[in-house]
């Protein structure tokens, strides 16, 4: 296998042992056996589990900035522009379930294994929000906000959707009654269009942002 080929191999096997294990449980044997590798290749291509980690972290959020970053440049209007950041965000969960569930598990560890790298890459995709929200409270489409509330509520919903899909289906099935009709991603983000439309219309309340 070529060089390259097995960096991506083992970027790729990391990426689904890591989330299903988070990263005290992951183990290199078996991300090696995964990505078709031996050992020493994740040391000669990562130093160690804990740069490996980190490599994840980056390709993974440096994929979704660049994505972001493209949907963000198709639209002008920055209402349509904030839409179509978050159903880019919702497909790619769709795409990567492993992805949400890294980042979730991340998040529930405090942070602690994500360095000043990977910190960085996270805080590029919300500059795409905080600017696509800046630009629509300037020009009077959008009340005041604080931009990372907004974000966290927004991608808050669309991460816990996405990594919930097992146990809801677990819990729908012991409540066929209660848990009716099966929602879907469309039916996620037509909500979630909604609720953007009422937080950030100029019409409502408004409070003081810092």
């Amino acid at each position: 296998m070529a060089a390259r080929d097995t960096h991506e191999s083992l970027l790729t096997a990391a990426t689904q042992v890591f989330s299903d294990k988070g990263f005290a449980g992951a183990r290199v044997d078996e991300i090696a056996r995964r990505g078709r590798a031996n050992k020493a290749m994740i040391y000669y291509h990562f130093r160690s589990k804990e740069g490996l980690y980190e490599a994840v972290l980056v390709s993974l959020l440096g994929a979704v900035h660049d994505r972001l970053e493209q949907v963000a440049h198709t639209e002008a209007d920055p209402r349509a522009r904030l839409i179509a950041i978050y159903r880019a965000l919702a497909a790619i969960f769709a795409e990567q379930p492993a992805f949400p569930r890294l980042i979730l598990r991340e998040m529930l560890a405090g942070g602690r294994h994500m360095d000043a790298r990977a910190a960085r890459a996270l805080g590029r995709v919300f500059e795409i929000v905080r600017r696509t929200l800046d630009d629509g409270m300037r020009q009077g489409l959008f009340r005041r906000v604080p931009p990372l509330l907004v974000h966290l509520n927004m991608v808050g919903t669309l991460l816990l959707f996405a990594a919930s899909t097992p146990f809801r289906q677990r819990v729908r099935q012991a409540n066929p009654d209660v848990l009716v009709p099966k929602e879907t991603a469309e039916d996620l983000l037509t909500y979630l269009g909604e609720v953007l439309g009422r937080t950030l219309s100029p019409a409502a309340p408004s409070r003081s942002v810092p």
